[in-house]
């Protein structure tokens, strides 16, 4: 092989894995600002303080550190010279059949004026009761403490500027809920921008909007500098059941933007959450954005905010990516256009046929889906391993099994490859999956239009190397650097996909599919610039290579992957009485049973649903009845015949204030809770209501049913903890409780 061939392969080899390199490397939180920083920009620091206040410990929805928090913030708003409300009243979430006591803090900023609306800020304060909440979601109201701060120190906004600090987002959006439907001030927001986070680190991202959000999207691009976004994120979500307090914003009409970050999901909902383990380089960025958001719309006209939907996307090193549907089409038919005039060419140089085209177009729509699955088989088989066979440990989270489904289905992509590469000629297989990419961006054009980009760019990186390849010319430095650019816009778009698949899913079925196809996509769009490697390394090698290490790096995920005290295994522990039988049990949401849950579920034991009705499994293991609090108690006030059926006004207790769950089988038609409305409906054959933070007064709970027979209402008590039992060790510190924590469930029937 001649020197300067190799030189030149080489080269492009090197500068397409720089260029992989690189993107990993650029997808980084911006670095955290000093407390000495100028008083007109955010500091992450200065935020920290804030946020080791907030998360000192759990802050639940009902409990007294709850209470403690919330004077805080009502207090800070203040020090800030905020108009503050705190607004007590009951809230509901009609999805999710859930109402509680919340008390949202609602801060208000006079803007200079004439204003035209008012911007909202919005986190939740909450915490779940097993983790103290610094990232989910100190880290937002900190952010929102320190934009405050700056914006004091700078020329005021001309639109008035409103905060909501909601309670009880944890608990089912409650107190989002309760600010749209009854605070006066809700009916002057125009926009309402939220801060959310799952997990401690990560970049922030704008993950979600509400629809039309071509004008957002075009001045959020101007307010914030290296704005982290996609809408590709943007139409996966709003097709997921998953819900933050901009799905209340949205659900009422506002326009909206939300962020978040999401690095190191392990320690989301549990004790990791804490001040210590935040990254201070997300909340510098959750800080910049909405400082800038704050400032850009506190000074525009916020008359109308609504345009057609924007394709985003952002890349690696700050470049945000935006533009409209008009745009969007223009794109795909250039592309249309390239890969024609690309295979016009190619054919009538001999470089390629239409039959050797087409035959490329069917490789690689099979190899995505082949190494789809190779990744996802990948993913199951660490989880099942870590299920039946190895200790149990942090398989979502292990980055030694994400870089095995990486490199194994690289490997199974170039074997597939190399049995097709015989037959193919580079520029075949090049135009197969340009024409495979302009397919899949027409069809997302056209269905889920935020996700064309990830189809479309690297189609016209595709299409373009096989439009100037030069058949039989000798390599040149131009040739070379061409090559390389042709492949940029696969590597900088499918390479941050990829981590985000991995920080998104994780080590999942799912996660590994969607891995599994990034890697393929990415793999077939660079075909023509690493062929230079097919120029001094064999088939076998080329295909062993990455087999190799992804069975190496399995074998480091199988090694590795342990619980510990640096990476403990997440549960719940709940002890459950039934107060009408005195049966009690244990329940842990374990996996499987360890040296700890085995001394109170034992070894082997059954796996069930707690109740008959309910889908959640638990682990399941007779206890030793004990006197934990009074049950829950109904007070009948009144019962009355009605229309095809009875009404009931009932009063109900906790033994503790602690939730109350509420469950019937009979056909309820109608029903309201401390005189606000909860939906009818029932939900697998049983009407179900969640009451939280019940309090020594009570709640009043109206029914009415179809039809006059007995009714029996079961009541469901949950307090934080469980009983200490002699013989029964604590929590080991490699045992963790996570979401609402360890609780203690006493449940009662009633029939009326």
């Amino acid at each position: 092989m001649p020197r300067a061939t190799r030189l030149h392969a080489v080269a492009i080899v090197g500068l397409v894995l720089l260029s992989v390199v690189g993107s990993l490397l650029l997808t980084r939180p911006p670095a955290a600002r000093p407390v000495t920083a100028p008083a007109d920009v955010f500091s992450a620091e200065r935020a920290m303080l804030h946020v080791a206040v907030i998360a000192r410990r759990p802050h639940p929805i009902g409990s007294e550190e709850h209470a403690v928090v919330r004077d805080y913030v009502a207090r800070t708003l203040m020090d800030l010279g905020l108009d503050v409300d705190v607004q007590k009243t009951t809230g509901v979430t009609a999805k999710y059949g859930v109402a509680g006591a919340v008390e949202n803090v609602v801060g208000r900023l006079h803007g200079a004026g004439p204003s035209t609306g008012a911007v909202l800020l919005a986190a939740h304060y909450d915490s779940v009761a097993a983790g103290p909440g610094a990232g989910d979601d100190a880290s937002g109201v900190a952010a929102i403490f320190e934009t405050l701060r700056a914006l004091r120190a700078g020329p005021p906004l001309e639109n008035d500027l409103l905060v909501l600090l909601s309670d009880g987002e944890e608990a089912g959006l409650l107190g989002a809920s309760a600010f749209v439907s009854e605070h006066p001030w809700a009916k002057d927001v125009r926009l309402a921008i939220n801060f959310e986070a799952r997990g401690n680190s990560g970049v922030p991202s704008l993950f979600e909007t509400s629809p039309e959000n071509g004008l957002l999207v075009r001045e959020a691009a101007r307010a914030v500098p290296a704005l982290v976004g996609s809408s590709l994120s943007y139409e996966v979500y709003k097709r997921m059941p998953n819900d933050t307090d901009a799905t209340v914003f949205k659900a009422h009409g506002l326009p909206a933007l939300n962020f978040a970050f999401i690095g190191n999901w392990a320690a989301y909902h549990t004790p990791s959450d804490d001040a210590e383990h935040l990254d201070r380089g997300s909340l510098q960025g959750q800080g910049t954005y909405a400082l800038g958001l704050a400032r850009r719309f506190g000074r525009m006209d916020l008359g109308s905010l609504r345009a057609p939907d924007a394709v985003f996307f952002s890349l690696p090193g700050g470049l945000f990516v935006h533009y409209g549907g008009a745009v969007a089409f223009g794109f795909v038919v250039l592309a249309v256009l390239l890969v024609a005039f690309g295979t016009r060419r190619a054919t009538r140089t001999r470089r390629a046929t239409l039959l050797g085209a087409a035959a490329g177009f069917g490789f690689f729509l099979v190899s995505l889906v082949v190494v789809g699955a190779v990744g996802g088989a990948v993913a199951f088989l660490a989880g099942w391993l870590h299920a039946e066979v190895l200790p149990e440990g942090d398989v979502l989270g292990s980055a030694a099994y994400a870089w095995a489904i990486v490199c194994v289905a690289l490997g199974v992509w170039a074997a597939a490859y190399a049995l097709v590469r015989d037959r193919l000629s580079v520029d075949d297989v090049g135009l197969g999956a340009a024409a495979v990419l302009v397919a899949l961006a027409i069809a997302a054009f056209f269905q889920v239009p935020g996700t064309s980009y990830l189809f479309l760019w690297p189609s016209l990186g595709c299409a373009t190397c096989a439009a100037s390849r030069r058949e039989g010319a000798g390599p040149t430095a131009m040739a070379s650097l061409a090559a390389v650019a042709c492949s940029l816009p696969a590597v900088l778009i499918v390479v941050p996909l990829l981590h985000g698949a991995y920080e998104g899913l994780g080590v999942s079925v799912g996660g590994g599919v969607l891995m599994g196809i990034l890697v393929g996509l990415l793999a077939g769009s660079l075909a023509a610039p690493l062929e230079s490697l097919r120029s001094f390394a064999s088939a076998r090698s080329l295909v062993a290579s990455p087999l190799v290490v992804g069975l190496a790096l399995f074998g480091l995920g199988m090694a590795g992957t342990r619980t510990s005290v640096e990476h403990p295994k997440a549960s719940q522990l709940w002890y459950v009485l039934d107060a009408g039988t005195s049966r009690a049990r244990w329940a842990s949401s374990a996996a499987r049973s360890d040296a700890w849950t085995a001394e109170l579920v034992g070894t082997h034991p059954a796996r069930a649903p707690l109740f008959p009705g309910l889908s959640r499994m638990w682990l399941q293991g007779d206890a030793v009845a004990v006197a934990t609090a009074a049950p829950p108690e109904l007070t009948v006030v009144e019962a009355a015949d009605a229309a095809g059926g009875r009404t009931f006004r009932i009063e109900a207790r906790a033994g503790r204030a602690g939730a109350l769950d509420f469950e019937t089988l009979s056909p309820v038609v109608e029903a309201t809770v401390e005189g606000k409305a909860v939906p009818p409906r029932s939900a697998g054959g049983a009407w179900r209501l969640t009451y939280l933070d019940v309090g020594e007064a009570g709640i009043t709970l109206a029914l009415r049913v179809r039809g006059r027979g007995p009714m029996t209402l079961s009541v469901t008590e949950r307090l934080a903890g469980v009983p200490v039992m002699a013989g029964k060790s604590a929590r080991p510190p490699w045992s963790v409780p996570q979401h609402d924590g360890d609780q203690t469930v006493i449940r009662r029937d009633f029939v009326l």
